[in-house]
C-alpha cells in the first residue's frame, strides 16, 4: 500500500507520562512518577508492536447476468492478504458509487488475516440503467493494540464499471403471449400463393393473374387476387415525461429507466419478425418534445433505436443519425400531451400497431394511451411499477394509478402491468393468461 496515513492513539499518553514525570522529578515525589510508569507503558508497547507491514490484494466481481433496472447485482470483492506477517485487524470499505444504492448487505468488512488467507465481502446493489464506475477502495490496519492504525485507498483489480445498457436480449415470448401485441406479420392481396378473391379485370393486370375459367363460362376477364404476405409496422412509443422519473426507493431505478428497458426488450423481439419497428419519444419541450424514427428494418434501423433509447435516462434530446424532432415551436411552449400525440399520430402509418410504454403515474399518460387508441391503432400498454411503500401518499398513488389501468383496459387498450418485483416475461405471460381467460 502507498501514500497511507498513520494515526498513533497514544500520544496524550506519551504527554501524559511526561508530564507526570517532570512534576514527580520537580517535587522529588516518587509516587507520582511511579504514575508516569503507567502510561508510559502503553505507549512502549504499542511501539513494541506496531502495524504490521503488510500487503492487501482486492478484487471484484459482479453478478449482473441480464439484470433489469430495479435488480439486485450482487458485487464480490475478494481480500488477499499477500504479505509475510499477520494482520490481526483488517477493515475494509468498497468504492461504491453516488449512483448505486447497497439495498442488501454492506460494502464494509472487519477481518483478522494470515499470510496467503483469501476472504470475500458481498453485498448488492439496486440497478440502474447507464454505466457507474467503482472506485478504489478504503483499508485501514491497526496494531495489536489498536495504539496505531494506517489507512490507505487500495486499487482493486477486475470489474470496475458496472454497466446496465439498454440494449437488452429479447423478451422470450409463446405464441400466446405474442398475440398481446397482434401479429407482427400483416395481410394484403396481390400476388401470393394462398386464394384470396376474384375481381373485375383492370388493364395492366398480369396474364398469369386471370381467371380464364371464368372467361370460358362468362365471357367476362376476371383477375386472381391472392394473399400476399406483408410486414406490420410496430411503433414503440416510451413516455419520457418528468412524472415519470420517479422513483420506487432511494437509490432506483426511475420509472423511465425501466421503460426504457422494456422498449429495448421488446424491439428485440420486434427485430427477430419481419416487422418494420419504429420509435416515438414523447418528452419535455426543453428536451425535444417528440422524438421520431419511422418504422423500418435493417441494422441502421436498429443502431438508430438503440441509440435514441439510450438517450432518453439522460434527459438529453438525441443526436443519433435519423431520429426526427416534432417539436411544434421553441422549448418555452408547453403543448399538451394530447397535442404531442396528436403531432405524433399524422406520421404514423395508418396500419401501425402501437406499443406504448409508461409508468402511468399521471392522467397525462392515460391521455397519450388513450388518444394513441382512438386514432385507430391497436394499442398495448406495457407499465412498469414503480409506485411502492406504505404511507398513506403511496397508497393514493397507487390507488390512482390502478384506476388508470382499469380506464385503460375498458377503452379497448391491452394492458400489461410489469411488478417491480417480477420479470418482464411473467408479466406478459400473467397478461396473456387474463386475457384468454376474460
Amino acid at each position: 500500500m502507498t501514500a497511507a496515513t498513520e494515526h498513533p492513539r497514544f500520544r496524550g499518553a506519551l504527554a501524559g507520562a511526561l508530564f507526570l514525570a517532570g512534576v514527580g522529578f520537580a517535587t522529588a515525589s516518587p509516587p507520582i512518577v511511579l504514575a508516569a510508569v503507567i502510561p508510559l507503558a502503553f505507549v512502549l508497547y504499542d511501539t513494541a508492536v506496531g502495524v504490521p507491514d503488510g500487503t492487501v490484494a482486492l478484487s471484484r466481481s459482479f453478478d449482473a447476468a441480464e439484470a433489469a433496472p430495479g435488480d439486485l447485482v450482487t458485487v464480490t470483492l475478494a481480500v488477499e492478504h499477500v504479505g509475510r506477517r499477520p494482520l490481526p485487524d483488517v477493515r475494509v470499505v468498497d468504492g461504491v458509487p453516488d449512483g448505486l444504492a447497497v439495498a442488501e448487505g454492506s460494502p464494509r468488512g472487519g477481518l483478522s488475516l494470515r499470510p496467503g488467507d483469501r476472504t470475500t465481502i458481498e453485498y448488492a446493489v439496486r440497478a440502474r440503467t447507464g454505466a457507474f464506475t467503482f472506485g478504489p477502495a478504503t483499508v485501514r490496519l491497526r496494531s495489536v493494540s489498536a495504539g496505531t492504525r494506517v489507512t490507505d485507498s487500495v486499487a482493486v483489480s477486475g470489474d470496475a464499471a458496472l454497466r446496465l445498457d439498454p440494449r437488452a436480449a429479447a423478451v422470450p415470448l409463446d405464441p400466446r403471449t405474442r398475440s398481446l401485441a397482434g401479429s407482427l406479420t400483416g395481410r394484403a392481396t396481390g400476388d401470393g400463393t394462398d386464394f384470396h378473391s376474384a375481381r373485375a379485370y383492370r388493364p395492366g393486370d398480369p396474364l398469369s393473374r386471370i381467371d380464364w375459367r371464368h372467361f370460358a363460362r362468362h365471357g367476362e376477364l376476371a383477375t386472381l387476387e391472392f394473399d400476399e404476405p406483408r410486414a406490420t409496422r410496430v411503433v414503440l412509443v416510451v413516455d419520457d415525461r418528468a412524472a415519470g422519473r420517479a422513483i420506487a426507493s432511494p437509490g432506483g431505478p426511475s420509472g423511465v429507466e425501466r421503460c426504457v428497458h422494456a422498449a429495448a426488450r421488446i424491439a428485440a423481439t420486434v427485430r427477430r419478425s419481419d416487422a418494420r419497428l419504429g420509435l416515438a419519444v414523447i418528452s419535455p419541450p426543453d428536451a425535444g418534445g417528440v422524438a421520431w424514427v419511422p418504422p423500418s428494418s435493417g441494422r441502421g434501423a436498429a443502431a438508430t433505436i438503440d441509440a435514441a433509447l439510450a438517450a432518453i435516462p439522460d434527459g438529453e434530446p438525441s443526436d443519433a443519425a435519423g431520429v426526427v424532432s416534432l417539436s411544434a415551436g421553441p422549448a418555452s411552449t408547453d403543448p399538451s400531451v394530447g397535442e404531442r400525440v396528436d403531432r405524433l399520430a399524422r406520421h404514423l402509418p395508418s396500419d401501425a400497431r402501437v406499443i406504448a410504454v409508461s409508468p402511468l403515474l399521471d392522467d397525462g399518460a392515460t391521455t397519450l394511451c388513450e388518444r394513441l387508441h382512438r386514432h385507430g391503432h391497436p394499442t398495448t400498454v406495457v407499465s412498469p411499477d414503480v409506485v411502492s411503500g406504505t404511507s398513506p401518499g403511496r397508497r393514493v398513488a397507487r390507488h390512482r394509478r390502478t384506476l388508470r389501468v382499469g380506464a385503460l383496459r375498458a377503452r379497448g387498450c391491452t394492458v400489461v402491468v410489469w411488478p417491480a418485483a417480477g420479470s418482464l416475461e411473467l408479466a406478459f405471460a400473467t397478461a396473456s393468461s387474463s386475457a384468454r381467460t376474460a
